[in-house]
């Protein structure tokens, strides 16, 4: 499925027009964006969490030489599915 496939499909649950779909999906996905870059968590009861996560600084062998290459800590996007969801997926 793609995004315009799903706006098509939220746009006929709800009752609305594509456009009117697409706004708010547009602007759901940047609220999730902006919460995470806040470091902050988002909870959605009965679907699952996104939160940043800050990887740590590791180390990895350079391609064609004997020296170790380096890679930075950085944060992150994650996604926690909650049991409810995994659950009907499962099914």
């Amino acid at each position: 499925m793609t995004k315009s496939d799903l706006i098509a499909k939220v746009a006929k649950e709800a009752g609305v027009s594509k456009i009117d779909a697409k706004k708010v999906f547009d602007a759901t996905f940047v609220a999730i964006a902006e919460v995470m870059n806040e470091h902050d968590r988002l909870q959605i009861p009965g679907f699952g969490s996104f939160y940043a996560q800050l990887r740590p600084a590791r180390a990895y062998p350079a391609m064609g030489s004997r020296e170790a290459g380096v890679s930075p800590e950085k944060m992150i996007p994650k996604f926690n599915p909650s049991q409810s969801l995994k659950d009907s997926v499962a099914k």
